[in-house]
């Protein structure tokens, strides 16, 4: 404390003795220059400390500042750089689902088994008896019935008629040619175009009619089947 106190004494004597005014000329020149050379301000002069000030703590406002910078831009840094990084598991496009049109069935609809069935019929003019095969397409044919004989003109024919009090009944006539073999009914898929076939007639037409009656499971309307007659050699 003494040391400095004298050197404290000794500046106060020196400037006792000295001038207490700088020169006129001096002061002005040093105004002329600092308002040609007027100072920018800092922007970080918040950073720095005042040297005229005396020395406090370590923490002062400035470094806390400092460090507030620091933090802010390195955690803009980290945030730009985990925006742009890619991915480590790739975003995948969900799978499309395409549906396979379903093919239509090609394949006609199975149709019914036939049904066949075979019946006695009887000439009792001749005295002679010949089967006759019913084939029936359309699976309605639930029976058939042999009919009597009866005697008509000569008259080449074939026809069906329905019967009034129960129209599943249809009453088949044909021309007889007197010939004890074979005859065949078929009945086609739609049930509506009957073919008789019977042996080719050699000699006249024998003046007879010969008769059966079909017996369906729904009601047939004679008047809308197609009926054939084909003779067939023997």
């Amino acid at each position: 404390m003494t040391g400095s106190n004298d050197i404290d004494r000794m500046l106060a004597s020196y400037l006792d003795d000295g001038p207490r005014r700088a020169p006129e000329r001096a002061a002005d020149a040093a105004i002329a220059f600092a308002a040609a050379h007027p100072r920018r301000r800092d922007p970080l002069l918040f950073l720095k400390p005042d040297v005229m000030a005396r020395r406090g703590s370590l923490f002062g406002p400035q470094l806390v500042w400092a460090a507030l910078l620091i933090v802010l831009t390195l955690g803009a840094v980290a945030a730009i750089a985990i925006g742009t990084r890619p991915s480590q598991e790739p975003v995948l496009p969900p799978p499309s689902v395409v549906e396979s049109p379903v093919a239509e069935s090609t394949s006609p609809s199975a149709l019914p088994s036939p049904t066949v069935l075979t019946l006695e019929l009887n000439d009792p003019n001749n005295g002679i008896t010949w089967p006759v095969t019913i084939t029936d397409e359309s699976g309605t044919l639930v029976d058939a019935e042999p009919e009597a004989q009866q005697d008509v003109p000569p008259v080449d024919r074939i026809e069906a008629t329905t019967d009034a009090a129960d129209p599943t009944r249809v009453e088949l006539v044909w021309t007889f040619c007197g010939a004890a073999e074979r005859h065949s009914l078929t009945i086609d898929e739609t049930g509506l175009r009957w073919t008789l076939e019977r042996p080719l007639c050699s000699d006249t037409l024998g003046g007879a009619d010969q008769r059966m009656t079909l017996v369906f499971s729904e009601p047939v309307d004679a008047s809308a089947l197609n009926l054939e007659l084909v003779d067939t050699p023997r």
